[in-house]
């Protein structure tokens, strides 16, 4: 019986509005936890995080149903809400 394996490893940089210098070293362990939440909703799992002030990498492995654009979506407007709400600043 054939079958097809898939395995999509995205790599994601997206940066803060303007790229102010708004995510500091201590956050990234929440922005973690709850990015892992955001991807699990959509059967993605996130392999890395990394950045710096100014913008997030993300590694994460796609979802084989989903496209890239409404995961990326989705990631971006999860984490700008977030953000919005912890830190009252705007993020993208």
């Amino acid at each position: 019986m054939p079958q097809s394996l898939v395995k999509n490893n995205i790599h994601l940089v997206f940066s803060t509005k303007n790229r102010e210098n708004m995510i500091r070293v201590e956050d990234y362990v929440e922005l973690r936890a709850y990015l892992i939440g955001v991807l699990s909703e959509f059967c993605c799992y996130l392999e890395e995080l990394g950045g710096t002030e100014n913008h997030i990498h993300l590694l994460f492995v796609l979802n084989k149903k989903l496209s890239i654009s409404e995961v990326v979506g989705k990631i971006k407007a999860n984490t700008s809400r977030w953000f919005h709400k912890r830190y009252g600043k705007v993020f993208s």
